[in-house]
């Protein structure tokens, strides 16, 4: 494996680590808080965040990225219960 993919890589696991880390440590009642009121809420940056990597699965599993079309199953959720457990 190149120096440039193991670098990258490395850098990818302790990014999504302390990103963890950030979600879990984030009071379950305040997933709706907004540091900027014209933006995304902290629990709708996380889903977004997931949103990514399921709709990239989604597209390699399936051959081919189509705009408009969603996986299954990526409604985020209406309540912050467990909501960590599906970060």
């Amino acid at each position: 494996m190149s120096n440039e993919v193991q670098t990258f890589l490395s850098t990818w696991d302790e990014e999504s680590k302390n990103t963890l880390e950030l979600l879990k440590a984030l009071p379950a009642g305040q997933y709706d808080f907004r540091p900027d009121a014209g933006g995304r809420s902290i629990g709708e940056l996380a889903w977004h965040l997931a949103e990514m990597d399921a709709y990239t699965g989604f597209g390699l599993e399936r051959g081919v990225f189509e705009m408009g079309v969603r996986p299954p199953g990526i409604e985020r959720p209406k309540d912050d219960r467990g909501a960590c457990d599906r970060v």
